[in-house]
């Protein structure tokens, strides 16, 4: 798998050091639409590490979900939005919630 980081995601990491990531499965939309997104944090998983493909790029290790399907790269970015920091994962197959 490769994992690119965007210049924005690097600056963040500058800001705010870390050296773990982790990438969860949310369901987003209404009852007739949900679909299954990432949600990407800062820090290590709670739980079960079992349930987690584990990568490494650039001194960061990446916990990600085995509920994501996930292409050949995943690119990693962040952005300030209303004053919140976002990460923001792209690079998976987006699912109906009823697929998972």
């Amino acid at each position: 798998m490769n994992i690119k980081l965007e210049e924005s995601f690097l600056r963040y990491r500058e800001e705010k050091p870390f050296d773990a990531i982790t990438v969860t499965a949310a369901t987003s939309g209404g009852s007739c639409c949900r679909i299954v997104v990432p949600k990407v944090r800062p820090g290590m998983p709670e739980g079960n590490l079992a349930n987690y493909r584990v990568e490494e790029a650039e001194g960061i290790t990446f916990y990600i979900t085995g509920n994501l399907e996930l292409g050949p790269t995943l690119t990693f970015s962040h952005q300030r939005l209303l004053g919140r920091d976002l990460l923001e994962m792209r690079g998976f197959i987006v699912r109906h919630a009823s697929q998972v």
